[in-house]
């Protein structure tokens, strides 16, 4: 049996980081290594003594806070699993996530799988569907769908693209599928959701203030690489127009709590019904369409782009 190492960065996850261990301790298959990064906590002292417990975990003390990419690179490293997976501090495995996954592991292929959202009230929901591949970064470069966290792969694979940008405070799982993707390398998603997320209202809060930006920032270096011209693609423009909507639905969100804890609600309504679902797109692209006439003669410039990375 090949040995699977799991690598889970560590910051102000002290209370949660218990639960993430011990869905892994917990896996149907064995072996497994076990990696935690603390990425220059505030809360070491009681992370060092929880991993106490374990003597058999490695463990890595970043000396300053790199970010989740760089602290996954470091456990990539450490790593002598000839096969990865990931897990947030804050979240947990399905006790058959890694046993499933790599029934579906194959040369030059990723594995990822959907995702159980657990809500604080302990509700939860998943997207169903049935398992399907993705070849080319265009699928997801619209619309990215994939869960980055629940990724299975070779240690090959990952180190021959790179491994994560650390450049990148956020979306360098969009990134790293893009890369994987123009690489070559195929990615297989399981319907099973068998990565439980589990929803940090003040993560969250945090990420909807930063993602768009970086978002941005992750499609423009994949587009700008390509060997057309990208200014004046359509698949270029399309994706801007899709990115500001998304933009303008999480600026509303940062800015209010309450309905931010409606659009979770709104997102298991949707996802039972489909109709309801095709509405509130549509709604979502009729709100934006007066700002894309605006923002026209911007899209098609690198000025947009120096605005909003200087921002």
């Amino acid at each position: 049996m090949k040995l699977v190492s799991v690598i889970i960065p560590c910051y102000k996850d002290s209370k949660t980081l218990p639960r993430a261990i011990n869905s892994v301790v917990a896996q149907s298959y064995k072996p497994i290594e076990i990696i935690v990064i603390n990425d220059c906590s505030p809360e070491t002292k009681i992370i060092e003594k929880y991993l106490k417990k374990y003597p058999r975990i490695k463990y890595f003390f970043n000396k300053k806070n790199l970010g989740l990419a760089a602290s996954r690179n470091k456990g990539i490293q450490l790593a002598k699993g000839e096969i990865l997976a990931f897990l947030d501090a804050d979240d947990e495995y399905h006790p058959d996530k890694i046993r499933i996954q790599l029934e579906y592991l194959k040369e030059n292929t990723a594995v990822t799988c959907e995702v159980l959202n657990i809500l604080p009230s302990g509700q939860s929901y998943y997207k169903a569907g049935p398992d399907r591949s993705i070849i080319k970064p265009r699928e997801i470069i619209f619309s990215n769908k994939l869960n980055g966290a629940g990724l299975l792969c070779k240690k090959k694979l990952i180190l021959s693209i790179g491994g994560f940008n650390p450049n990148l405070k956020s979306c360098e799982d969009f990134d790293l599928w893009l890369r994987l993707l123009s690489s070559g390398i195929k990615v297989k998603v399981i319907s099973k959701p068998l990565y439980l997320y589990h929803f940090n209202p003040e993560g969250l809060s945090k990420n909807i203030r930063d993602i768009s930006k970086w978002e941005l920032r992750v499609i423009h270096q994949h587009v700008s690489g390509m060997d057309y011209n990208w200014q004046n693609n359509f698949d270029y423009i399309l994706v801007i127009f899709i990115w500001l909507m998304k933009h303008l639905l999480r600026s509303e969100e940062a800015g209010n709590h309450e309905l931010r804890k409606e659009t979770l609600k709104n997102g298991i309504l949707l996802n039972k019904f489909p109709i309801l679902r095709s509405l509130f797109y549509i709604i979502g692209y009729l709100r934006i369409c007066f700002l894309l006439i605006l923002f026209k003669k911007y899209v098609l410039s690198n000025s947009l782009f120096k605005k909003l990375n200087e921002a």
